[in-house]
């Protein structure tokens, strides 16, 4: 049996803790966390397979509060990182607004309406038999048009920069830091290619009228969820959490010790 005396339970809970009590890797660390789970769990709470992620908001109570709490969540954090640059504090102030906009103005969910009908409609508390049309009832949730497609693109622009960003952080290390730098390089571009190569594949079915979707129903949730895992994976490997992506003695950062290696490390 193990004795451990009330001193060393006092001096544990009320010792200092060496650090902030936020600082930007744990920030880091939760936008990405935050960001693949909102691409996973959407879609395990939805009693249908979505055709985008933020038709999850016309699919039941719990995918659109998840859906809106997680993009919520997203944008304080946002709102509260500065990065080490100004260009950092500027990008992740307008991405947050950008969420919030993705979040508080849905999508028309044309061919999700197509595809669920009346079920949507019971999804939202609505009267099925007042609506000829779906998508008609659907419009009254977008109160300015435009506003969710324009804060969606605007957001993973800006998370594409980022990704850019700590490319070109990492790109930086000379000394010994340098082999996990390399790595986390690798994450970094992968996830830049996987962001842009989304946005891109997004716009072109949306100017297209939608045609890749209406052959594809799933075509723009698979878009958007490799956009949020990419973006996910690039934030949670800024965050010099993962053993191998940071150099153990100057740069593995770990949330729940007293002490870890100083900011100024951070990339």
């Amino acid at each position: 049996m193990i004795m451990i005396s009330y001193e060393r339970i006092k001096s544990y809970f009320l010792g200092s803790t060496d650090k902030v009590s936020l600082d930007v890797r744990t920030l880091r660390l939760l936008i990405g966390v935050i960001a693949i789970g909102l691409a996973i769990f959407v879609q395990l709470a939805s009693p249908w397979s979505l055709t985008s992620i933020s038709a999850s908001y016309f699919s039941g109570d719990w995918p659109r509060n998840f859906f809106v709490g997680c993009l919520f969540f997203i944008a304080g954090f946002l709102i509260a990182y500065n990065g080490e640059q100004r260009i950092e504090t500027w990008l992740s102030k307008i991405a947050a607004i950008a969420a919030i906009g993705v979040a508080t103005f849905p999508c028309d969910c044309a061919v999700e309406a197509k595809l669920r009908g009346t079920k949507m409609l019971r999804c939202l508390g609505e009267n099925a038999d007042l609506y000829d049309d779906v998508a008609h009832c659907l419009m009254r949730f977008q109160e300015i048009k435009g506003v969710h497609y324009t804060s969606a693109l605007v957001m993973f622009g800006i998370l594409a920069a980022f990704c850019y960003i700590f490319y070109a952080r990492a790109r930086k290390k000379e000394d010994e830091r340098r082999t996990a730098a390399r790595r986390r390089m690798i994450v970094y571009s992968t996830s830049l290619v996987a962001i842009v190569l989304a946005i891109v594949s997004l716009l072109i079915d949306y100017f297209s009228n939608r045609r890749i979707s209406a052959a594809w129903p799933t075509f723009v949730f698979w878009g958007e969820f490799v956009g949020l895992v990419s973006f996910g994976t690039s934030w949670i490997t800024a965050s010099h959490v993962v053993p191998g992506l940071a150099h153990k003695q100057q740069e593995r950062y770990y949330p729940f010790r007293r002490a870890n290696p100083p900011e100024r490390h951070k990339e």
